[in-house]
């Protein structure tokens, strides 16, 4: 009974296996004497290791040319990774692969590849070397895996060396940029112009002298606030002593030049009784002030006996006046010796107040001079300051690349090798490998098989269609 082909199941393929079970083991086996005969024949190829370490030093950082950041380092915004690709992509360029077959000798490496002209063809040497060279770098680390495959397990070893070597060399004139003359000019450059601006205003303070330094113009400002306080309290004092003077000369004139200095006249009791009298008149008028009203009987009379009292007192001062004798008013003398203090002290007032004022005056001058050169002062301070920051801004630069070229001249660079390269073991080459041949040729043994099993039911299942009842 023939099989459904299209909905066969697993009973159904085994029933197919069970019947052309001797055709697939006979497939089977030739398929893994074919992966035995091709290995035997293969060529060993044999694989040279190697690790090296990138140290991202001084050629992955970036220095600011210009402004105040210009000698710090700034790491670039690359990660370990891009970084590391890159690197990867160096190794394995077209120029590194060149430069390395030229030192050890396509020739050597690939000798079926010579040309007639006994010459090596260089276009599929190089396609030889990239397939035979690989780099890897290692995640999250700064490792890189190298290695390199050939027939000669010495010549690997060695290639690969010379390889790392010449990597070595390339990175070192890769990222070496050598600028030391450039920045020993421009630091002889900044010298003349830090040296020359450095003497203009070294002129500048020699013209003006002290007023051409930062503390000049806060002092003068200081010393005119200071007269100028003096110059106030100095004309306050003058204003006062000068109304003195007038009120001193106004006294003058309201005193007498002499007063009575002595009367000769009898002595008279009459006198002192009405003198007396009028006292008591007036004590009785002050009395009666506080009881009466001001024109009440009472005060009018003790008025009229004052007036009595004091009419009385005239006449007797009238009848009994004696000889007058006249002498300098002492008061009079007192203010004029007073006036000539005062006037004495005015005029020393008024000479300090113009001195004062003279010192004030030139206060100004010097103020507005200093106010006029000022600009052209800081002009030149601010260029000395800026050439000596240039100066030490490059000597810092000039600094670094020496040391850099230091650093290439003596070879050392980032590149650091961990591993050097192996000598591959003649016991265990890379390729061919028994175990994947045998692997690859059983499986395609297997899925031969298969194939064979399955157009041989197809055939039979077709013949017996075909067959007459």
């Amino acid at each position: 009974m023939g099989v459904s082909y299209s909905a066969l199941s697993f009973r159904d393929i085994l029933r197919i296996v069970r019947r052309h079970h001797v055709l697939m083991l006979v497939t089977i086996a030739a398929s893994l004497l074919l992966a035995v005969a091709v290995t035997l024949l293969m060529k060993p190829v044999y694989q040279s290791d190697s690790v090296i370490v990138v140290k991202f030093g001084r050629e992955f950082i970036y220095r600011s040319e210009v402004g105040e950041a210009a000698n710090q380092p700034i790491p670039t915004s690359a990660s370990t990774e891009e970084l590391l690709n890159t690197l990867v992509q160096l190794l394995q360029s077209r120029d590194i692969a060149r430069a390395t077959l030229a030192a050890v000798g396509a020739e050597r490496l690939y000798p079926d590849l010579l040309l007639p002209d006994g010459k090596p063809d260089l276009t599929k040497a190089l396609e030889r070397f990239g397939r035979a060279f690989s780099a890897r770098p290692l995640r999250s680390s700064n490792v890189v895996q190298l290695s390199f495959q050939h027939s000669d397990p010495a010549l690997a070893e060695s290639t690969l060396a010379t390889l790392i070597q010449i990597f070595r060399d390339r990175s070192l004139s890769i990222y070496a940029n050598s600028q030391t003359a450039f920045f020993e000019q421009q630091s002889e450059q900044a010298q003349s112009r830090m040296v020359a601006a450095a003497d203009k205003l070294a002129d500048f303070r020699v013209r003006y002298g002290a007023l051409a330094y930062d503390s000049g113009l806060p002092l003068l400002l200081q010393q005119w606030t200071d007269f100028a306080a003096l110059v106030a309290r100095s004309n306050a004092d003058l204003a006062a002593v000068t109304d003195r003077v007038a009120n001193l000369r106004k006294q003058a004139a309201a005193t007498p030049a002499e007063i009575t200095a002595h009367v000769d006249k009898e002595p008279s009791r009459v006198v002192d009784d009405a003198r007396s009298k009028l006292l008591n008149l007036r004590l009785r008028e002050q009395e009666l002030l506080v009881q009466f009203a001001d024109d009440s009987p009472p005060l009018r009379q003790v008025r009229a006996e004052i007036r009595l009292a004091e009419q009385f007192l005239r006449q007797l001062n009238t009848e009994f006046s004696g000889t007058v004798r006249q002498a300098r008013n002492p008061e009079l003398m007192a203010i004029e010796q007073e006036l000539v203090r005062t006037e004495a002290d005015r005029a020393s007032l008024a000479a300090r107040t113009a001195t004062l004022r003279q010192e004030l005056a030139k206060l100004d001058g010097q103020i507005a001079i200093v106010s006029k050169q000022d600009p052209e002062r800081w002009s030149l301070e601010r260029a000395v300051d800026t050439a000596r920051a240039e100066v030490k801004q490059i000597t810092v630069r000039l600094e670094q690349a020496r040391l850099s070229d230091a650093l290439n001249e003596n070879r050392i660079g980032n590149i650091s090798i961990i591993q050097a390269p192996s000598m591959p073991d003649v016991r265990e080459p890379t390729r061919p490998r028994w175990s994947v041949n045998l692997a690859i040729g059983f499986v395609l043994g297997l899925v031969l098989s298969v194939i064979l099993a399955v157009l041989s039911e197809l055939r039979a299942g077709l013949a017996r269609r075909s067959a007459p009842r």
